[in-house]
């Protein structure tokens, strides 16, 4: 329980102090260089090859009544391959909420979770999705009503389309 309490501390205080000085982080804007970079707060999308990533922030905040509340607005990935694709779901999201849940959905359907995690610590789960369109979002679960601050969530798909094996073989535990 310790260790989860400073994890949680750890990334609220990263988060927010990320948030504080946008303007003036020495890491984004090259140390005491003036910021000519576009906001870090806009979205990113990235496509090469076979792999797409969908990156969506917010930093205003929203209200998040008791029961589920929409973090971001969907994204639709088209999954070629017809195995299937490898979609990698890693939100950050922080709050002011007596205990939530970070859930990723695709579809109406929540992704088959990994990593367990509550509060203001990150999130990161995956699952294969057909092949096809599908939409994909997070949502969190308030057990109280409270805040939404700000969120970074990375979307990452992995589609084999060139037909591209695995080189390096999974290890054994």
């Amino acid at each position: 329980m310790a260790r989860l309490v400073l994890v949680a501390a750890l990334a609220t205080v990263t988060c927010y102090g990320g948030m504080a000085f946008a303007q003036t982080n020495p890491c984004k804007v090259g140390g005491d260089a003036a910021r000519d970079t576009p906001s870090g707060r806009q979205n990113f999308q990235y496509s090469a090859n076979d792999v797409e990533v969908v990156v969506h922030r917010g930093l205003h905040e929203t209200t998040a009544p008791r029961g589920f509340t929409n973090v971001d607005d969907p994204v639709i990935f088209h999954c070629v391959s017809a195995s299937g694709c490898l979609l990698i779901a890693h939100p950050q999201i922080v709050a002011d909420i007596a205990g939530y849940l970070t859930c990723t959905y695709v579809g109406d359907k929540p992704m088959d979770r990994k990593w367990t995690v509550m509060g203001n610590a990150p999130d990161f789960s995956d699952t294969i999705i057909p092949t096809g369109d599908n939409t994909v979002r997070t949502k969190v679960w308030a057990y109280n009503d409270g805040v939404l601050h700000g969120w970074a969530i990375t979307y990452t798909m992995y589609d084999q389309r060139t037909g591209a094996q695995i080189r390096t073989p999974l290890r054994t535990n």
